[in-house]
């Protein structure tokens, strides 16, 4: 009797997985079953579009060594660090890059990595693609962040009249009421966190697989649906693909040294939730860019009011100074201060990080994998405490 239960479990098990076949392609339900969650270069094994470097790179101020022994000295007054080169290889880093007032204070690499090492940048994708949304919105590309998504997307509407009351600033505040669910679950082909990765074809994801929740309406939840709609209606606006219209509106504008890259589906949409990858030191840049109100070397290239507005959060019931608690806004966490300006990051999958300061104008970068029992709020609390110590000294 047991092993006809057994027997008749597994071929329930085999014909739902085999109905799989009939909604997803084989080639997916493979990524998904096989590689199960994303290793830290798997940027490596995707599409990537490549972003050109600029023909005029910036670089950074190089620091003495007494001023990177110093900035050496600040790290280690925090409890968990005692030696910081022995600490980032303990932590899996592969990357950590300190600028202050332009002048670069630490550049290491671990575990065999250069500067000229591509890194996967994973969620701080999203905060890259806030930007973008501020230039289109500034030049007229998209109308206003209050439009309507189905403006741009009007399949959403022919399938569900309720999109029409979504807005753009709804998607980039993950406030869209879209259901999402961050639970892998049998038959693990049909959740949300694999279909909005590892599927060949994101665009049909977006439009044909999301679903609205009532119950979710103008709730925060964070949600890999809303950065790809975002990257649809951006698409469509301009009239361009992510990539371009990054490498002429940023990339080419701030220096950068080395060509980055950005992962895509099978049919060349480039992955607005988590596809891009650069070098730390260019990543820094992005980092200067938003520390300086999306203002490069004199020239306005953001607004200073999208950069605030996406930055700042603003005066609320928040428990200020706490590293640990954060606000979000568009695409960037915040540490909310009462009286002075917050520090601000760009988060991703493994503990990948812009960090910025403005009150000590200083940007951090972190890549690599992510150790047991230490996550972004121990790297957020390291990098707080940090910029707290160049405040005191």
């Amino acid at each position: 009797m047991k092993k006809k239960l057994i027997k008749s479990i597994a071929v329930f098990l085999l014909i739902l997985l085999g109905l799989q076949f009939t909604f997803y392609t084989p080639k997916y339900i493979y990524r998904v079953l096989v590689k199960q969650e994303p290793s830290y270069d798997y940027y490596k094994k995707h599409k990537t579009s490549i972003i050109k470097k600029s023909t005029n790179p910036f670089y950074f101020t190089k620091g003495s060594h007494s001023q990177e022994n110093l900035a050496k000295s600040k790290f280690e007054r925090d409890s968990s660090i005692h030696e910081l080169n022995a600490f980032m290889e303990k932590t899996k880093t592969r990357s950590f890059v300190v600028v202050r007032n332009d002048t670069l204070l630490l550049e290491k690499y671990y575990k065999d990595e250069t500067r000229k090492s591509l890194q996967a940048s994973f969620s701080v994708t999203k905060s890259i693609v806030s930007m973008l949304l501020g230039i289109a919105i500034e030049n007229g590309s998209i109308t206003s962040i209050e439009d309507p998504i189905t403006k741009y997307l009007p399949e959403l509407s022919i399938r569900d009249k309720a999109f029409d009351s979504i807005t753009i600033a709804n998607l980039i505040s993950m406030r869209s009421g879209i259901k999402f669910s961050h639970d892998i679950t049998f038959p693990f082909v049909n959740s949300d966190s694999p279909k909005t990765f590892y599927h060949p074809d994101l665009r049909r994801v977006a439009l044909r697989h999301t679903e609205l929740e009532n119950s979710l309406k103008g709730k925060f939840k964070y949600n890999d649906y809303n950065p790809l709609l975002i990257g649809l209606i951006l698409e469509h606006a301009t009239g361009q693909s992510i990539s371009d219209f990054f490498q002429e509106e940023i990339w080419s504008k701030i220096g950068a040294e080395f060509n980055a890259s950005w992962s895509s589906d099978d049919k060349n949409f480039q992955k607005t939730e988590s596809g891009f990858n650069a070098r730390p030191i260019d990543l820094a840049k992005i980092g200067r860019l938003a520390l300086n109100n999306g203002v490069w070397n004199d020239r306005q290239y953001i607004s200073k009011q999208w950069v605030l507005n996406s930055t700042q959060p603003k005066t609320g019931d928040y428990e200020f100074g706490n590293p640990r608690r954060w606000t979000y806004k568009y695409y960037w966490w915040s540490i909310p201060e009462k009286d002075r300006p917050s520090d601000f990051m760009a988060i991703g999958k493994y503990g990948q990080f812009i960090y910025i300061s403005p009150q000590t104008n200083t940007i951090i970068v972190r890549n690599g994998e992510e150790m047991d029992d230490f996550g972004d709020g121990d790297w957020a609390e390291i990098f707080y405490n940090f910029c707290r110590a160049d405040l005191k000294s």
